[in-house]
């Protein structure tokens, strides 16, 4: 999965109408809650082989910080 992915697959999750950017706030998106949590979680660990503590997702702040948990910057 690239950085493009991550991100429309993220939209997706979220059941976003508009596409997230980098830049995107995680706080002032309604649909970041503990179920999308949950399914980053999953997500990390299937696609990308990486176990992260759910305080790794608390202090991201924006899509770019979820893409550097990631590993696709």
């Amino acid at each position: 999965m690239n950085k493009q992915e991550f991100i429309v697959e993220l939209t997706e999750i979220m059941m976003l109408d508009d596409a997230l950017l980098e830049s995107t706030e995680l706080e002032s998106l309604s649909a970041y809650d503990s179920m999308t949590h949950l399914t980053l979680l999953s997500l990390f660990e299937d696609e990308f082989g990486k176990e992260i503590e759910t305080e790794d997702l608390l202090r991201a702040k924006t899509m770019a910080d979820l893409i550097t948990l990631a590993g696709l910057n």
